[in-house]
């Protein structure tokens, strides 16, 4: 690693190991809220505590629903920002297979152009989501996530959200589970079983506490 190139390199590896590692988290949350019901996710609940101080709410949200707000939207904006500024470096023309043709399509390239499609599609499914939340003050008179989507524009949004979250949230976790093992040799970390376990544990751990601190039903003390 003593050659010229070997901070950018280490520098692109950790960038790397950052963006997976905050997405695992954002999947593992997402897949522990969901089974629990569609307020759980990225939506009216986890938004809450944002739109009761914009519109001026008598109710008063609790330290734990603020940090858990405050924390999921960090880790996405982080994520995103990560992902879609990720440099993008193509070899020299002559190094590239079949210059002038079209390289044959494979299963590995057409889930890496599900896995991009699918988050794009969601940084501007998710703003149209927080803006139409924060327009619509919140109905104490109702619970369920349904009526808390107080506009149709926050219910289409939310609607066209979570399948997109979803699918998003599996291929990511599917990536981190060939990308970080052991057994394979294109994997970055394939010669630290250290490296690996600590990534997995900060993974989960992470997930595990953010769904502590929101009170998801199963977690919550």
């Amino acid at each position: 690693m003593n050659t010229p190139h070997a901070s950018p390199r280490r520098f692109a590896l950790y960038r790397r190991w950052l963006q997976a590692t905050i997405g695992g988290i954002l999947a593992l949350e997402c897949l522990l809220s969901f089974q629990w019901g569609f307020g759980q996710v990225l939506g009216p609940r986890p938004l809450g505590p944002i739109r009761d101080w914009i519109h001026g709410c008598p109710q008063e949200n609790s330290l734990a629903e603020w940090a858990a707000t405050i924390i999921l939207l960090s880790m996405f904006f982080v994520h995103g920002y990560l992902a879609m500024t990720q440099p993008c470096t193509k070899p020299p023309l002559k190094d590239r297979h079949g210059f002038g043709r079209k390289p044959a399509v494979r299963w590995e390239t057409v889930y890496h152009h599900i896995q991009v499609a699918t988050g794009i599609l969601l940084v501007p499914l998710t703003f149209i989501l927080c803006y139409t939340l924060m327009l619509s003050p919140p109905d104490p008179a109702f619970d369920d996530w349904y009526h808390r989507l107080t506009s149709l524009g926050s219910r289409l949004a939310y609607v066209m959200l979570v399948p997109l979250l979803l699918i998003h949230a599996v291929l990511g976790l599917i990536r981190l589970l060939f990308r970080w093992r052991t057994s394979n040799p294109d994997a970055p970390y394939h010669r630290s079983r250290k490296w690996v376990m600590a990534s997995y544990t900060v993974l989960i751990s992470g997930a595990v506490a953010i769904a502590i601190i929101r009170g998801v039903p199963g977690f919550a003390f």
